[in-house]
This record gives C-alpha cells, sequence and structure tokens, in this order.
C-alpha cells in the first residue's frame, strides 16, 4: 500500500546517500572510527528496512487472515472447552446446490434420513467428550446457526444429551458464509471460491463473504462465550461446512485461515473438538 511505498521511497534515497558517502573514506584513518554523518545514514536506513519488512510482514497477515485472528490470540487460553459440529447432510447437500442466503437456510433445506441419524451420532460423541473431561452433559452450552439444517442438528443433538431444545440458543454469527452470486448453484463453485481464499483471505470474489469476515465473526463469538461461562463448560457450536473449518483454523493457527482446505476436510455431522495454538 502507500505505507510501503513511501518505506520503499526512503530506503532508496538512504541508500543513494550511503552509496555516495561510501566513495568517500568511511573510517578516518586516524581513529578508525565511523564519521558521523555517514553513522546516521545507515541507522535510518537500517530504520526504513525494518519498517518495510514490518509493512510487508503486516501485509501478509492481513492476506492468510491471522490479522483478523488477533482478537483471539490476545484473548489468550480458552478457559472452556469449545466443540464445532457441522450439520448432518441437508436436501442442499443431496441436491448438490449451495444454500447460504439466510432468506432461503432459515426456512428451507433441512436435514435428510441420513443428516438425522449423523446428528444423533454427533450428540453420542459429544457426551464421550464430556465423560473424558469428567464433566456430565449438563456442562454442555449448545449454540447453533439459526439456518434449519443446523437448529435440527442441534436439536437431535441435545436430546442425546438430555438437552430441551428451549436450551439451545441459536446466533447468527455461526450462519453459513455467503456465497455471492453462487448462492443457489451448483456445489461445484466452492472449489473456485476456496481457490481465491487460498490467494487471499480478504477477497470477495463473486460477491462472497470474505475469510477474513468469517473470522471477525465467529472468532468474535468465541471470545464472547468463554468470557461468560465459569471454565468447566462445554461450548458446542453448531454451524456450516466453511465457518468451522475457518474457525478452527483461526483458533489452531495451523493451517492459517485463508488455508482453511489444507487441513482435514470436516464432513457432514462431525465433532471437532477445538485446540488453541500455544502462544508464541
Amino acid at each position: 500500500g502507500a505505507l510501503e511505498l513511501r518505506a520503499c521511497g526512503i530506503l532508496a534515497l538512504l541508500r543513494r546517500r550511503a552509496l555516495r558517502r561510501a566513495a568517500a573514506p568511511l573510517f578516518t584513518m586516524a581513529s578508525g572510527a565511523w564519521s558521523a554523518s555517514t553513522a546516521r545514514v545507515v541507522a535510518a536506513a537500517g530504520a526504513a528496512a525494518a519498517l518495510l519488512v514490518l509493512v510487508r510482514v503486516r501485509r501478509e497477515s492481513h492476506r492468510l487472515g491471522t490479522r483478523a485472528a488477533t482478537p483471539l490470540r490476545a484473548h489468550g487460553p480458552l478457559r472452556n472447552c469449545f466443540i464445532v459440529v457441522r450439520h448432518g447432510q441437508s436436501e442442499a447437500n443431496v441436491a448438490g446446490i449451495i444454500s447460504s442466503d439466510p432468506a432461503v437456510g432459515t426456512v428451507k433445506h433441512t436435514l435428510t434420513g441420513r443428516g438425522e441419524s449423523q446428528a444423533k451420532r454427533a450428540g453420542t460423541r459429544i457426551a464421550a467428550i464430556c465423560a473424558e473431561l469428567g464433566v456430565t452433559p449438563r456442562s454442555v452450552r449448545m449454540f447453533c446457526s439459526d439456518f434449519t439444517r443446523t437448529r435440527r442438528t442441534a436439536e437431535l443433538a441435545a436430546a442425546e444429551l438430555g438437552i430441551q431444545p428451549s436450551e439451545i440458543t441459536p446466533r447468527v454469527e455461526l450462519r453459513e458464509r455467503f456465497f455471492g452470486r453462487f448462492d443457489g448453484s451448483s456445489s461445484d463453485n466452492y472449489e473456485r471460491v476456496w481457490a481465491h481464499d487460498a490467494r487471499s483471505a480478504l477477497h470477495e470474489e463473486f460477491g462472497c463473504e470474505s475469510v477474513a469476515s468469517v473470522v471477525r465473526r465467529a472468532g468474535a463469538l468465541v471470545i464472547e462465550l468463554d468470557r461468560a461461562f465459569p471454565g468447566d463448560c462445554v461450548v458446542v457450536l453448531v454451524c456450516h461446512g466453511d465457518i468451522a473449518q475457518i474457525l478452527r483454523a483461526a483458533v489452531e493457527g495451523d493451517p492459517a485461515p485463508a488455508h482453511h482446505r489444507d487441513g482435514e476436510a470436516l464432513q457432514t455431522g462431525s465433532v471437532t473438538r477445538l485446540r488453541p495454538a500455544a502462544r508464541r
């Protein structure tokens, strides 16, 4: 950007000055010391070079999506156990179409019979994680996207845990990533969006929501919920494929959010415990 161009210009100017002075004696024969003026130019050139590196690192962090995840890292270790559940197989999955518009997804494309079975198994898996942690299912706090397929997944999983539907909280932060002009089209178009994701977390090609936007909204929810509960809760987030993959990358740090597809693909009905990366 403009700051990088300015830093490059300053660095080029200082390099030219340093080269001119290099043509003159840089050391006095008597003392072997740098001339004061040359030392100042060299120091300024070093500072400009450092600024340029900083600018480029910052630009790269924006491109990879790690900049958007900064609040998550600043929050520190998660006090509670967070689990992301991808909804069970939906009617949209079977039809091979992208369903990302809330006006459609909140009223259509519920689970198939197979999806309902996956949702029940997700509840069983969550119960097993609770047992591993030495807590009961009563420690579970469940949140879901308000899309039909995620609400139904949450209800069926919750029933396996003895949790009532009234105890499930819909949150818009967990909604499907919006896929712009590809909404309602073939699911083959996911690949076209993901190819752009790998190049930049900031892209909004085809009118899609950027990876960075997903990181910000889902990450803010994780921080909010982690602060809301005392530290011995199992927080379950029932959401969608891209939301789950991008959030996992933002929390765990590897791969970077822009490269969320480099990680293991989360299948319908999958249950994934988020394991934050150690702070450096």
